[in-house]
């Protein structure tokens, strides 16, 4: 499967990992749709999965590749305490440090398409 898209979903990591940094960033449903010219159900959908266990899940794939390609750059992440935008800054962190450190070309989201499995809305447990 290409990195750029998700196990079982029409849009790419890209389109649901921007949905979710939004919600991150504490916009709702509605105005994400509407930003992003998607149907409200759709989103609604999505952000709804971006929750408890799955935040967990979503978080160590980012730490695990942070600390094999750059630990010291944990020095320069601030943790706030919001869950999913903390599993998300760690998953950035990582793709920037992977193409700072490697020159990889890919965009950011299909690294982190690569470290999620394609699953940023499921994990491989949820299916």
């Amino acid at each position: 499967m290409p990195t750029a898209l998700q196990v079982r979903r029409a849009d790419t990591t890209e389109v649901t990992g921007n949905a979710l940094a939004h919600k991150a960033n504490g916009l709702g449903f509605r105005s994400i749709a509407e930003r992003m010219g998607r149907p409200q159900p759709t989103v609604r959908r999505w952000l709804r999965r971006a929750t408890g266990e799955h935040l967990q899940w979503l978080h160590r794939p980012g730490i695990e590749r942070l600390v094999v390609v750059a630990r010291e750059a944990f020095c320069n992440i601030r943790f706030v305490g919001n869950p999913l935008g903390d599993a998300l800054c760690v998953l950035a962190a990582a793709a920037v440090e992977d193409r700072r450190r490697f020159g990889f070309p890919d965009p950011p989201w299909d690294l982190i398409g690569i470290y999620t499995q394609g699953r940023l809305l499921s994990s491989p447990r949820s299916g």
